[in-house]
Formats: C-alpha cells, structure tokens, sequence
C-alpha cells in the first residue's frame, strides 16, 4: 500500500482509485467524511473492495463497503433483474442517509460494468445529486451532464400501485394499465 501512496500522479491508479482521488483534488469533495464503495459480489469485487478500503481510510473519516447481490457477470438475466435494481435500492438507500445530501453527496459513475454508468447518471439526476466519470486518458474527472429527461413524482405518485405491480412481475402485461392507455406508439400506428 505504501507504493502506491507514494505514486506523485494519481492518473497512474485504477479507475476507481484515480477518480476518487480527483474528486479530493478538485474540491469536488472538499470534507471527506463518508465514502461509500459499492461492489459486485464476486471474489474479485470484494478483494479489490478490501483493498479500496484500506487505501482510502486515511484519506476520509468513514470508509463503507457494500457489496451487491447479484451484480454480476455470472448469470446474465439475475444481473439485469436483481443486480442492477439492487445497485439502485442501495444507492438510494445510502443517500437517504447522508445529512445535507445536497450540499454532501456525490456519485462517482467510475468503474465497473458499463451499464452501471446510466443508472449511475439516472438516479443522480432524479435525486438531484451531481454525477462524475473518469474517462479513460483524462487526467481528471467530469460531471455529467444531466439528461433532456424528466422525473415528474406527480405522475409516479398517481400511477403507484402500477409501477408497484410491474416492478413485482417483472414485465409488462397490458392488462395492467389503465383502460385509457392509447398504445397506438407501441404498434407502429
């Protein structure tokens, strides 16, 4: 561990490392409280999870670790219907608990499986928390912008129960949705 706390460019690190220790740098993260590692459940996420942790203790007060159920390659269809839900569920859950999470929190996109990135980018926008990725060849990190979507709690408030059902089935069946649903769009009409 010590030689690679003394590496004087922190771009010769690992993506997660290099992102992290950006956003220190930059003052993106000016009062490094509480950092939260996320990782797949896989020997290998949990080593280089170790690993992360050790390295960034001394650097803030608090160092989490979580590791995600099913976030893995392993098995293609428990990695799109349990692991990628189980990232949202934990993210959001973590930033229920950050006080001040407007002025606290941030999500590093950085690292891991590519699909990891959009849901990353989406649940920062919806929650209003700035998002940030590493490129690979930059030298420091960039906030992504957020997308020409929006989330309207009205809506998803009124429609609850719907999106309660499908998140439970895991499909979409048509005889779920209101009798007033015009599906022409999905037809080609």
């Amino acid at each position: 561990m010590q030689r690679i706390y003394e590496l004087e460019d922190h771009t010769k690190l690992c993506a997660e490392m290099s992102s992290i220790m950006s956003l220190l740098h930059e003052g993106i993260v000016n009062d490094p409280q509480n950092l939260y590692l996320l990782a797949s459940d896989t020997e290998e996420g949990e080593k280089i999870s170790r690993i992360l942790k050790a390295y960034f203790q001394p650097m803030f007060r608090h160092v989490h670790t979580f590791s995600i159920e099913n976030l893995n390659g392993e098995k293609t269809e428990l990695f799109r219907d349990e692991g990628l839900r189980n990232l949202v569920k934990v993210i959001v859950q973590i930033v229920r608990v950050v006080p001040g999470r407007e002025e606290e929190c941030v999500i590093n996109a950085t690292g891991g499986y590519k699909a990891q990135i959009s849901f990353a980018g989406l649940i920062g926008q919806v929650l209003k928390i700035p998002v940030y990725y590493l490129f690979e060849g930059f030298a420091s990190v960039i906030s992504l912008p957020e997308m020409p979507v929006f989330f309207d709690y009205k809506i998803w408030l009124k429609h609850f129960q719907l999106f309660r059902d499908l998140y439970q089935l895991g499909v979409i069946s048509t005889k779920l949705l209101p009798e007033r649903t015009d599906l022409s769009a999905l037809k080609g009409a």
